[in-house]
């Protein structure tokens, strides 16, 4: 049995996929993701796995990645060079698909797939 002193250990995260909230992306049968993290290691958000497990645009997640790091929307826009109505609509949509209605609530989700 391992102590607590012989490192990080693993971490786990489950999403949940019901096939009416997810526009059926999925198929038509409720799927799970899995995750396994190591424990302790920082690394940069997975915006693969956003995508994959959220149904975002590569444009959506790098929207979604500069949120996720506490950068205001004014912030994230001029750091992807997008005109902030674009930015705007991105985020609607993000909103939409993560469940979500604010930046901190997509936070804690983006965290949830995240980290687990």
């Amino acid at each position: 049995m391992p102590s607590r002193n012989e490192g990080p250990g693993a971490a786990l995260s489950l999403t949940a996929f019901v096939p009416s909230k997810t526009l059926y992306a999925f198929g038509t049968r409720a799927q799970v993701l899995l995750v396994i993290y190591e424990r302790g290691v920082q690394s940069a958000p997975d915006i693969v796995l956003w995508e994959a497990a959220l149904n975002l645009t590569p444009s959506q997640s790098r929207v979604a990645c500069q949120l996720f790091r506490s950068m205001t929307m004014q912030e994230a826009a001029a750091a992807l060079q997008i005109a902030p109505s674009t930015e705007k609509s991105h985020l609607k949509d993000i909103y939409w698909k993560t469940a979500t209605t604010c930046q901190s609530q997509l936070v804690l989700a983006l965290a949830a797939l995240q980290s687990g």
